[in-house]
């Protein structure tokens, strides 16, 4: 919280993480929030949140939120996931996975293994409302699920970035606003970028070697590579 600073470092194992099923979210009431796994939270106009993170350094490891986490933060602040290596897999309802809400920035990194990442809504590299959103992973054949607003997403003249390096992936969405979109709020636009350096993938559009626009500012890069870009 603001002023706060919270650290989870653990070196090694196969983990599951866990938070959340005790407080409702006005959204959706069967869902709770969690604001854990790498996640800060400010007072909203009164005070900026502080650093919250979560660093896994090997094993193979199972995330679970609700509501907020991930590599996630709230008005003002740092939200951090860093995972090193293993074949791990990130569950989130809405708000994670290196999603910046209102003048913040939450990243997740995730430097090896073939990972799976799932999320409903407003995740996986959002910045929304004058806030930074990133997820990168590094290596590894993944695979990212997401419905709305998500895969590198741009929205309230936020930035918002995916960046895979390396490995056969796949990307499925559902909606427009997904993969590279940024649409114009306030009249001026946001930036959402979604950017893979390497390997055979599959988008929910096909387009590799050229960019495919989404929305004002927003875009999606498929880059031809030997797999040294």
């Amino acid at each position: 919280g603001p002023g706060g600073i919270g650290l989870l470092l653990d070196q090694s194992g196969d983990d599951v993480f866990q938070a959340g099923g005790r407080f409702p979210d006005f959204r959706e009431t069967n869902l709770t929030k969690s604001m854990s796994q790498g996640f800060s939270y400010g007072l909203e106009t009164e005070a900026s949140g502080g650093a919250g993170m979560l660093i896994d350094l090997a094993g193979s490891d199972l995330y679970e939120v609700e509501y907020f986490g991930q590599g996630a933060s709230f008005w003002g602040g740092l939200g951090v996931l860093y995972d090193g290596e293993g074949d791990d897999e990130f569950k989130a309802r809405r708000y994670g996975q290196g999603c910046g809400l209102h003048l913040s920035l939450g990243i997740l990194v995730d430097h090896s293994g073939n990972d799976v990442y799932s999320v409903w809504g407003v995740g996986q590299g959002v910045g929304h409302d004058l806030a930074v959103g990133i997820l990168s992973d590094l290596s590894g054949h993944d695979r990212y699920q997401v419905s709305w607003m998500g895969q590198g997403v741009g929205n309230g003249n936020g930035v918002g970035t995916l960046t895979d390096h390396g490995g056969d992936d796949t990307y499925v969405a559902e909606r427009d606003d997904t993969q590279g979109h940024a649409g114009q709020s306030r009249g001026f636009g946001s930036i959402g970028l979604l950017l893979d350096l390497s390997g055979k993938d599959h988008f929910r559009t096909q387009g590799l070697g050229r960019m495919i626009r989404s929305g004002r500012t927003g875009g999606r890069y498929d880059a031809k590579s030997d797999g040294n870009p």
